[in-house]
């Protein structure tokens, strides 16, 4: 992957990467004490995102996240986004689950919160 990242002061950091063909992936964090913020964007090609997601919230441990998957017909991801109702995290529940089809693509948005201990 070529990276092309940034730490911002007093804090905060910016990560641009590029890799295969035709992919990227950003990554943008913002760690205050009352509030942090981080998100992950890509457009690498999968047949299941879950263990992408799993992944970065086994690393960040947020309160809560929103997760938006896009496809059309034709793309990888939609098997992905055919199974995306089914997605379940370790340790969050869903809050939201909302579908849009517009003409060439389907947009899943599903937000979720930590569940209790």
């Amino acid at each position: 992957m070529l990276i092309d990242d940034f730490l911002f002061e007093p804090c905060g950091y910016s990560m641009n990467g590029i890799f295969g063909k035709d992919n990227y992936m950003t990554i943008h964090i913002t760690p205050e004490e009352e509030f942090s913020y981080v998100s992950v964007e890509t457009n690498a090609t999968q047949k299941c995102y879950q263990e992408l997601v799993q992944n970065v919230l086994n690393t960040f441990y947020p309160g809560k996240f929103i997760m938006t998957l896009f496809a059309n017909k034709t793309s990888v991801a939609m098997e992905s986004y055919k199974k995306h109702r089914e997605y379940e995290f370790n340790n969050y529940r869903k809050d939201t689950l909302q579908e849009v089809q517009f003409q060439n693509y389907s947009l899943g948005y599903m937000s979720f919160h930590k569940a209790p201990s």
